[in-house]
């Protein structure tokens, strides 16, 4: 399965660590620390890379609520109606309406 990551580059200890553990797991991480290379259209190759995920894992915490670049992302993967699965790093913020009434899932949640 093909997961891409959506985060605020302020959290990206913690997507390091959740990074690892997907692959551990034998998924397939889209982010842009694999995929992104000098002299490239960054907005080209995220949008290409929200195509052909299956999933998208929104790490929905206060800085992600309050960036540009996470909302173009969830609303892309929302438009092309991409599996969104919101995980929650605190509860100090709110989830974007269009996914405040699903499930989601807190870093807590896990070891």
């Amino acid at each position: 399965m093909k997961l891409f990551i959506s985060y605020s580059s302020q959290n990206v200890k913690f997507v390091d660590k959740l990074d690892a553990e997907l692959l551990k797991q034998e998924f397939t991480v889209l982010r842009d620390k694999h995929f992104m290379r000098g002299g490239r259209k960054f907005d080209k190759e995220i949008g290409q890379r929200i195509r052909d995920c299956d999933v998208l894992l929104f790490v929905s915490s206060a800085e992600a609520i309050h960036s540009h670049w996470v909302a173009v992302e969830i609303d892309f993967a929302f438009d092309l109606r991409k599996v969104i699965i919101p995980l929650r790093m605190d509860d100090t913020h709110e989830l974007p309406w269009y996914l405040a009434h699903g499930h989601y899932h807190r870093r807590h949640d896990y070891p």
